[in-house]
């Protein structure tokens, strides 16, 4: 096996150890007390597909897409998949810190709290900033255009989501969750 095939299939192992975490949690989850519906649910959706679609496939080759802005080189491989990894195990963290009070689309849960320790203490969306790093990571080891347009889709379904979820939040918190939204930033420490 090459270098570049065990990476190909090395890169697999972080995303896989996220839904497998994912599937594991899914149904320990509160009751839920409001959900915020709505057609932005499906854009969301659509987008992280592509977004996979983008990483997963080799069909961009020959395309403006499939330009390879970092050449193929063990550092490069090494440091996607550290990236990868520490998004996934960010995620996870962020994840397993919410605990009951996740759910797959914005919503309120029944006796829900605003979690702000762990990792949102940092962002206030520390599993989609999770996600974004691991497909940076991504990004980097496959090198290529479609990695970093992925990357972009996902930062853009992530931002569009989270003004829902915030709006649940604002509504249901008032005053502190303006309080913490003015001391912690959404997606990107200290930035965003």
């Amino acid at each position: 096996m090459t270098p570049h095939q065990f990476f190909a299939t090395g890169e697999l192992i972080p995303w896989l150890t996220l839904l497998f975490y994912w599937l594991i949690k899914w149904n320990q989850a509160k009751p839920m007390a409001e959900a915020h519906n709505g057609p932005w649910v499906n854009l969301n959706r659509v987008l992280l597909i592509i977004s996979m679609v983008l990483l997963y496939t080799h069909r961009f080759s020959g395309t403006w897409l499939g330009y390879e802005l970092i050449p193929r080189c063990l550092a490069k491989a090494l440091t996607g998949l550290a990236v990868t990894w520490a998004g996934v195990l960010f995620a996870i963290w962020a994840r397993q810190t919410l605990a009951g009070n996740w759910s797959a689309q914005p919503t309120l849960k029944q006796d829900h709290e605003l979690i702000i320790s762990g990792p949102y203490k940092i962002v206030r969306h520390p599993i989609y900033t999770g996600i974004l790093i691991a497909v940076l990571g991504t990004a980097i080891m496959t090198g290529q255009v479609k990695g970093f347009v992925a990357l972009a889709l996902t930062f853009f379904a992530f931002w569009h989501k989270s003004r829902f979820e915030e709006e649940l939040m604002y509504r249901e918190f008032g005053e502190q969750y303006k309080a913490y939204a003015e001391r912690v930033k959404g997606l990107v420490p200290g930035i965003f």
